[in-house]
Protein backbone atom coordinates (compact mmCIF):
# COMPACT_ATOMS: atom_id res chain seq x y z
CA UNK A 1 0.00 0.00 0.00
CA UNK A 2 1.12 3.52 -1.05
CA UNK A 3 0.75 6.76 0.58
CA UNK A 4 -0.72 5.54 4.14
CA UNK A 5 -0.49 8.14 6.88
CA UNK A 6 1.67 6.41 10.09
CA UNK A 7 -0.81 7.01 11.98
CA UNK A 8 -3.76 4.99 10.16
CA UNK A 9 -1.19 1.58 10.50
CA UNK A 10 -3.54 -0.06 13.08
CA UNK A 11 -6.70 0.84 11.17
CA UNK A 12 -5.24 -1.02 8.44
CA UNK A 13 -4.52 -3.94 10.18
CA UNK A 14 -8.09 -3.79 11.53
CA UNK A 15 -9.56 -3.43 8.29
CA UNK A 16 -7.25 -6.67 7.37
CA UNK A 17 -3.66 -5.04 6.51
CA UNK A 18 -0.46 -6.80 7.13
CA UNK A 19 2.62 -4.98 7.77
CA UNK A 20 6.39 -5.83 7.58
CA UNK A 21 9.30 -3.88 8.27
CA UNK A 22 11.62 -3.52 5.73
CA UNK A 23 14.54 -1.76 6.14
CA UNK A 24 13.71 0.13 9.27
CA UNK A 25 10.28 0.93 7.36
CA UNK A 26 6.77 -0.58 8.07
CA UNK A 27 5.13 -1.59 4.75
CA UNK A 28 1.45 -2.33 4.43
CA UNK A 29 0.19 -5.25 2.38
CA UNK A 30 -2.98 -6.65 1.57
CA UNK A 31 -2.69 -10.56 2.23
CA UNK A 32 -3.63 -12.57 -0.81
CA UNK A 33 -5.69 -15.02 0.88
CA UNK A 34 -8.40 -12.53 2.04
CA UNK A 35 -7.67 -10.29 -0.47
CA UNK A 36 -11.44 -9.35 -2.43
CA UNK A 37 -12.61 -8.73 1.37
CA UNK A 38 -10.19 -6.34 2.53
CA UNK A 39 -9.62 -4.48 -0.18
CA UNK A 40 -13.95 -4.00 -0.10
CA UNK A 41 -13.19 -2.78 3.48
CA UNK A 42 -10.30 -0.37 2.50
CA UNK A 43 -12.54 0.95 -0.59
CA UNK A 44 -15.24 1.82 2.35
CA UNK A 45 -13.31 3.16 4.42
CA UNK A 46 -10.98 5.33 2.17
CA UNK A 47 -12.96 6.10 -0.96
CA UNK A 48 -10.30 6.89 -4.15
CA UNK A 49 -9.64 10.23 -4.77
CA UNK A 50 -9.92 11.44 -8.71
CA UNK A 51 -6.39 11.22 -9.93
CA UNK A 52 -4.40 13.87 -12.05
CA UNK A 53 -4.90 11.15 -15.61
CA UNK A 54 -8.65 11.23 -14.53
CA UNK A 55 -9.16 14.98 -14.38
CA UNK A 56 -7.23 15.90 -17.29
CA UNK A 57 -9.07 13.11 -19.31
CA UNK A 58 -12.19 14.65 -18.44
Amino acid sequence: MVGFHPSHVQLLKQLGCVTEIIPWQTRVFVPLAKSVQTLERLIQSYPQAESESQTLAA
